[in-house]
C-alpha cells in the first residue's frame, strides 16, 4: 500500500510543505541549501538538485521548501514530486485540505508538575526531559509544551488524535516522575 504524503500550500507563496508519516529528523529542525557541502540522503540532495529550490527545510514529520520569486510552484511542482517518488517508491501524494486541531492540551497526572515552562521541538531535545522522551518515542508528535499541570501536543498532519491521544495518555498514566 501506498504510502500518503500531504502537500500543503501556506500562506508563504514561497514555501511548500509536504507532511508525511516518516521520521526525518531527530533535530528540531535541519536546513540544506544547494550549496550545502553533504547531505545526509541522496534524496535531500535530489530536491536542493531542483532548479528554483533555495531552501529544504526538514522538521520531524515536514518538508518545507522554499523557492526563488522568479519561479512559480506549477513549473516546480512535477520535478520536485518526481524525485520524491523516485527516491521513496510507493508514494501518493494529495493535497492537504484543511490544518484541523494541529495542538491538544492534556491535563497532566496530579504527581507530575514542571515548576518552569519547557519546550521541547524534536527527538534529540526530548533526552534531557524523561516525560517528553517517552512521548517522543510516539510517532506523530512533533512538539510538546510542558509547564505545571498542562502538556501541549502538536502532531504531524498524517497523523490524527484518534490514534495519537490513547498512546499519550498510555504514557502519561504509566510515567513515573523523575524530572
Amino acid at each position: 500500500m501506498a504510502e500518503t504524503i500531504l502537500r500543503e500550500f501556506p500562506p508563504n507563496p514561497n514555501l511548500l510543505n509536504y507532511h508525511t508519516r516518516r521520521q526525518l529528523t531527530a533535530m528540531m529542525s535541519e536546513r540544506y541549501t544547494p550549496q550545502s557541502s553533504s547531505y545526509p540522503e541522496k534524496w535531500i540532495q535530489s530536491l536542493c538538485n531542483v532548479e528554483g529550490i533555495t531552501n529544504v527545510h526538514l522538521l520531524r514529520h515536514q518538508i518545507r521548501l522554499r523557492k526563488t520569486e522568479q519561479f512559480n510552484w506549477d513549473q516546480l511542482i512535477k520535478a520536485v514530486e518526481n524525485r520524491l517518488r523516485f527516491h521513496w517508491n510507493e508514494i501518493a501524494i494529495s493535497t492537504l485540505e484543511e490544518r484541523t486541531e494541529p495542538r491538544r492540551q492534556f491535563a497532566l497526572p496530579d504527581e507530575i508538575f514542571f515548576q518552569r515552562r519547557k519546550v521541547i521541538e524534536g527527538v534529540d531535545q526530548s533526552k534531557n526531559t524523561s516525560l517528553a522522551a517517552e512521548l517522543y518515542k510516539i510517532p506523530g508528535i512533533t512538539t510538546l509544551i510542558i509547564h505545571q499541570k498542562t502538556l501541549i501536543v502538536k502532531r504531524g498532519f498524517n497523523f490524527s488524535w484518534k490514534e495519537l491521544s490513547p498512546q499519550i495518555f498510555g504514557v502519561l498514566k504509566n510515567y513515573t516522575p523523575g524530572d
